[in-house]
């Protein structure tokens, strides 16, 4: 599983962000607890339909 936040923006005041941030970090935990695997992408210089674009052609989709 690949995490990409979306809604994110430069305008956004940095505790909202971290607050999404922390809340990814738990969903991370709860799905690694499970054995599954998990990675997210919080690169902010890409755009989340790039993101999609890149992990789907990692293959990470199927």
């Amino acid at each position: 599983v690949i995490i990409i936040p979306v809604g994110i923006t430069s305008q956004m005041d940095k505790k909202m962000k971290q607050e999404i941030i922390t809340k990814i970090e738990e969903i991370m935990k709860t799905l690694e607890n499970t054995r599954i695997r998990v990675d997210t992408d919080l690169r902010d210089n890409y755009s989340p339909g790039w993101k999609f674009n890149h992990w789907e052609l990692k293959r990470c989709s199927d």
